[in-house]
């Protein structure tokens, strides 16, 4: 924290100790993110979901209405703060750089969530549109639903550690395909009975 916070100045001419100052300084940065983040939502929410369903209402498809009972659209606007979280670290955290880096692996963590549960709506929705839709009486809907939902999951779960190790995605499969050869190596006669 070498380089001067825009509170540091005030807070300085109040008397305060230094070494308080720059604590001050990061708490005031973590409510001005949470505000901004919150404002965000607020708007996501309120103003762009509120558009969405009177949308919804006017139309007489009916796939919008299953997608708006599973809660798609207010996932989607839930991306609207993170991103603009994701966006305002590095300004906001501008004299800790340090803390950028791990604070924007936290958001894009918080990302693949609501990335991954879009998803599961998503696919919820179709399952359920598809269930009163004759055309796809006597499809699988519903396990090619979940298999997707599994894929999605399992993916993101990489992801996830690739992120947060810093490894590819690519070396963390290649270790999950080499830990089940030795598993499949160490247990076959268990296997084939």
């Amino acid at each position: 924290m070498d380089t001067l916070h825009w509170t540091t100045d005030f807070l300085l001419q109040k008397g305060l100790d230094p070494q308080l100052v720059q604590w001050i300084a990061l708490a005031v940065d973590l409510l001005l993110l949470l505000l901004i983040s919150l404002v965000a939502d607020l708007f996501a929410r309120r103003i762009i979901l509120s558009i969405i369903h009177s949308a919804v209402k006017r139309t007489k498809a009916t796939w919008d209405d299953y997608f708006y009972d599973q809660k798609v659209f207010r996932n989607i606007a839930h991306l609207v703060p993170a991103a603009i979280v994701y966006e305002s670290l590095p300004i906001v955290f501008y004299d800790i750089p340090a803390i950028i880096p791990i604070l924007e692996k936290l958001v894009v963590l918080y990302i693949l969530i609501l990335f991954v549960s879009l998803v599961n709506r998503t696919l919820r929705a179709l399952e359920n549109w598809f269930s009163i839709t004759a055309k796809y009486a006597n499809t699988p809907v519903r396990t090619i639903s979940q298999v997707i939902r599994l894929l999605a999951w399992f993916g993101a779960i990489i992801t996830a550690i690739s992120i947060l190790t810093g490894m590819k995605a690519g070396a963390i499969l290649g270790a999950f395909a080499g830990t089940t050869a030795i598993l499949i190596l160490v247990f076959q006669d268990s296997i084939k009975g």
